[in-house]
């Protein structure tokens, strides 16, 4: 294994060694101030883990990682993790039918985005578009969770998963500001391995306390497939994260106007 994969699979298996102690520690201490305390020293020294990666990677000009099997192998886990959840939400998802069906058909085209980037080599801007459908996906069932728990005078009954859904909505945000943005590896490294340390978190506590978890509404075995494939995402973007998308050649470039103005 290169270099490069090397220490980003070891990044990755440290992230979710956290998420299993900041879990372990939630089974035992409850939902207290002791608890935000581990969490948060657990981010820091992922930050921190972070940046010395993306330092070494700098120091020795280590060129960045380009898609492989492995993470070919982890998006279709996630792909395939994705129709799963549709099944199940369509099965016993919270809510009202109407809201089933649609998180059902939204969780099924998700999926099948998420296998379509595997036809795209995860490269281009199909790939990239492909690659939004899952932080809509969480953002609608962060609401759905949101609205089912909202009249809930007892925050910590359910605030746990409601922080677990917004660090991994934003992290999905993070795994493909690459293709858009600037990159700021550093940065972007810590807010993915924050959402894969959470799914991880939210997994273990399941194994150990499911009844705690599947009392809280709008929250079933679907959601913890919807999580687990979140982390294949978040766990392929972090060995290999996406490029920038190139510009087009200017003769390319020329041909989509021309066709552009053909069709006005």
């Amino acid at each position: 294994m290169k270099k490069l994969p090397r220490l980003s699979f070891v990044y990755v298996i440290l992230t979710a060694l956290f998420g299993v102690v900041v879990a372990l520690f939630r089974v035992k201490s409850g939902a207290s101030a002791r608890l935000l305390i581990v969490a948060v020293a657990a981010a820091l020294i992922l930050a921190a883990a972070a940046a010395g990666v993306e330092r070494f990677f700098k120091k020795h000009d280590v060129p960045q990682a380009e898609p492989n099997r492995l993470t070919f192998a982890l998006i279709a886990c996630a792909g395939f993790l994705f129709l799963a959840t549709a099944f199940l939400f369509f099965l016993k998802g919270g809510g009202s039918s109407l809201l089933r069906a649609v998180s059902a058909v939204f969780a099924a085209v998700t999926g099948a985005a998420a296998l379509m980037r595997l036809s795209e080599r995860d490269k281009t801007e199909r790939a990239a578009g492909y690659s939004l459908l899952p932080i809509f996906l969480v953002g609608f069932y962060l609401l759905l969770l949101y609205r089912g728990n909202g009249d809930n005078p007892y925050l910590l009954n359910f605030g746990c998963e409601i922080s677990v859904f917004l660090l991994v909505l934003i992290s999905l945000y993070s795994s493909v500001a690459g293709w858009f943005l600037k990159p700021r590896p550093a940065a972007r490294r810590t807010v993915m391995s924050w959402g894969l340390a959470a799914c991880v978190q939210e997994w273990m506590y399941f194994l150990l306390r499911h009844d705690n978890v599947l009392a809280i509404r709008n929250f079933s075995v679907g959601t913890m497939i919807l999580l687990l494939a979140c982390a294949f995402l978040l766990a392929a973007a972090l060995l290999a994260p996406p490029h920038i998308l190139p510009k087009p050649a200017p003769e390319e470039q020329a041909e989509d106007d021309a066709a552009e103005t053909a069709e006005e």
